[in-house]
């Protein structure tokens, strides 16, 4: 009760706040890492353009699920879940304790998949087993995670870690995918090059009641879309533009996507396979090579 209390009146409220004045500073005191850099970077186009999109609301109620870390060290992490209703789909945010004294902070803010079933979960009281970033214990090191999905994003079905990802249903895959193949498709006289990073080296990770994980990471799209031939020029998106200042560049440009992901990675051993639980995903820059 007291961290639905602590939740309620602090999280949800400053973000409220926060997004309303398009003002990163004033999340500073309960954001952090990925979901501050992301918000930080909607306001700045929101500011530039009103047809920027709006950043994803964090809402104080429902809470349906509160998972702490099982643990007597620090950092600490809980996931909880909140904002279910039949007109949207509920969050799943990640936060992080630093020190006894220090209040949590949200890391990741992800909004799960339509009709995602999570999996089941230890009991509140009880708490769940933090996993190391390097676990051999699951079937995919939380570390390496973008490495093989970016791999299967670029590549399809002829990537060696495709059997890995259970992708019916994965609405990002299936979109990142298809904006890859149409750009090639579309851009025949340009060069492109898609990369997937991991963007930090903070993926939070708790253990599932079947032994598996529930596995938050930060993943950087970039995208570098040089023209084949002198002076042909590219042009990007209607919200690109507004990063960059401009319709495009004569010498190519670089795209830069922050994509804060939730994966559910079994243990070594099980049959079932890695599936995205929910995403959230946002433009943090554009600039001409």
């Amino acid at each position: 009760e007291f961290r639905r209390v602590l939740f309620r009146s602090s999280v949800a409220t400053i973000a409220k706040s926060a997004d309303t004045a398009h003002n990163s500073a004033q999340l500073l005191p309960r954001f952090f890492g990925p979901a501050l850099e992301m918000r930080e970077a909607a306001y700045s186009l929101i500011k530039r353009s009103s047809k920027a999109p709006a950043v994803e609301t964090i809402y104080a109620s429902p809470l349906t699920l509160s998972l702490p870390a099982a643990t007597d060290s620090w950092p600490r992490t809980l996931m909880v879940v909140t904002g279910v209703s039949k007109k949207r789909l509920p969050t799943l945010l990640v936060l992080r304790q630093m020190t006894p004294r220090q209040q949590y902070q949200v890391w990741y803010t992800t909004t799960l998949v339509s009709g995602v079933k999570l999996p089941e979960v230890p009991a509140v009281e009880v708490g769940a087993v933090p996993v190391a970033k390097d676990s051999a214990y699951l079937a995919e090191t939380p570390l390496n995670l973008t490495t093989i999905y970016g791999e299967v994003i670029n590549q399809g079905s002829e990537s060696t870690s495709f059997g890995k990802f259970a992708l019916t249903g994965d609405s990002f895959y299936t979109q990142i995918s298809k904006i890859q193949q149409d750009q090639i498709k579309s851009l025949t006289k340009a060069k492109l090059k898609y990369e997937h990073v991991l963007a930090n080296d903070e993926p939070l990770s708790l253990a599932t009641a079947d032994g598996g994980a529930l596995v938050a990471i930060y993943m950087k799209d970039i995208t570098t879309i040089k023209p084949t031939k002198r002076n042909s020029g590219i042009t990007v998106n209607a919200l690109e533009q507004v990063a960059l200042g401009a319709k495009g560049s004569i010498k190519g440009v670089v795209s830069t996507y922050g994509d804060m992901l939730l994966f559910y990675v079994p243990s070594v051993g099980q049959t079932s396979k890695i599936r995205l639980l929910g995403w959230q995903a946002g433009l943090l820059k554009v600039k001409s090579l």
